[in-house]
């Protein structure tokens, strides 16, 4: 599914995007953002009757004090975790649908079912199954609502590189850091509502904006999910591939290197324990891709213990029920040479050390 990170925006701001960075007129990118601005239309349309219907009301959502954050790098397992932790009926996360039209998904429901129902598949990076209300990583409604967001530089690159080189562009402008915490706050109060639910949230690009995160949810609690950096790194590789090729609007997609990657992942890992060594005891947990795939259950029930969270029957019994129809499926494999395996290790090796990883 092409240009799936944008798709869903408002016609104005994607026009404001337009004019700030630019597009390249290829014939693949004007049939992409054809089809970006007929969406644009709809998202436009249905934003407007959301907010005739509901913006009275917004306010008597309630802000979710204690949501619960997946952070890590990506290809980490992420994904797996999130789903398994949205079986949990105590716990809602934001779906596919919502992510993809945040501003209007109140009560654009039945027009956008049937449609992306047909449309989507399975995701192009690694063939997990998507569908409309599966959970989503909320980075695509945060960037439509917001405008800010590192991913805007696959989809609109100023120059060739990667773009994970600066930490801080990872964070909002100091003069716009109350707009997006207020429009954080409202998305989370629209999935939530009046169900008394936890919210639980995943999102990479979170994994540098810890601080906050915690100023925008005082009471916000961290699971980071880690693996082993040869896994991490080659599976990234492939994502990026996938997503530049698939999204980007300017230029040429630009393909990171492995020291790119590997250095991207070192600053994860760095700022990701800094940030949580500053939280006390029962905010946050860690736990290794490798536990998670060998007892999901075990390691869930850690998972919920540390954080102080009530693992029930129920949720053991839909986990199991999960993994049972989902036993068959193949995660993709990528070859990774001797010579990129030493470079990892060397820009790496505090983290294989630190998280005991075997070279």
């Amino acid at each position: 599914m092409h240009s799936y990170i944008i798709t869903g925006i408002r016609f104005g701001p994607l026009m404001k995007l337009l004019r700030i960075y630019g597009f390249t007129a290829s014939p693949r990118n004007l049939a992409r953002l054809l089809f970006i601005m007929q969406n644009g239309m709809w998202a436009s349309l249905h934003a407007w009757r959301e907010r005739r219907k509901y913006g009275k009301i917004y306010d008597q959502f309630p802000v979710p004090e204690d949501p619960v954050f997946i952070i890590g790098h990506w290809r980490t397992g992420s994904t797996l975790l999130h789903l398994l932790l949205a079986l949990d009926d105590r716990l809602t996360a934001p779906s596919l649908f919502q992510v993809t039209l945040p501003e209007g998904f109140l009560v654009a429901d039945r027009f956008y079912r049937p449609i992306m129902g047909a449309m989507v598949g399975r995701r192009p990076m690694d063939n997990i199954i998507l569908r409309f209300d599966d959970p989503q990583e909320e980075e695509f409604a945060l960037l439509k609502l917001t405008l800010e967001s590192p991913l805007m530089k696959v989809i609109f690159p100023a120059k060739p590189g990667y773009f994970i080189d600066d930490p801080a562009e990872f964070l909002p402008p100091d003069d716009k850091k109350n707009l997006w915490q207020e429009q954080f706050r409202l998305f989370c109060r629209k999935i939530v509502r009046d169900s008394g639910k936890m919210i639980l949230l995943k999102n990479p690009v979170h994994s540098l904006r810890i601080p906050l995160l915690l100023e925008t949810f005082p009471k916000a609690r961290f699971i980071h999910l880690h693996r082993h950096p040869y896994e991490v790194v080659a599976s990234s590789l492939h994502l990026w591939k996938v997503m530049a090729s698939d999204n980007q609007l300017k230029g040429r997609p630009y393909f990171p290197s492995v020291k790119e990657v590997t250095d991207g992942l070192g600053l994860f890992h760095d700022v990701i324990s800094r940030d949580l060594a500053n939280l006390p005891a029962g905010r946050f947990c860690e736990t290794a891709y490798r536990d998670l795939v060998q007892d999901p259950v075990s390691e869930i029930q850690k998972i919920f213990r540390v954080l102080g969270l009530e693992f029930s029957p129920g949720f053991k019994e839909r986990i199991n029920s999960y993994l049972e129809k989902t036993k068959s499926f193949k995660k993709n494999t990528y070859n990774f040479g001797e010579e990129d395996k030493l470079m990892v290790y060397e820009r790496l090796k505090k983290h294989f050390e630190h998280y005991q990883y075997q070279p």
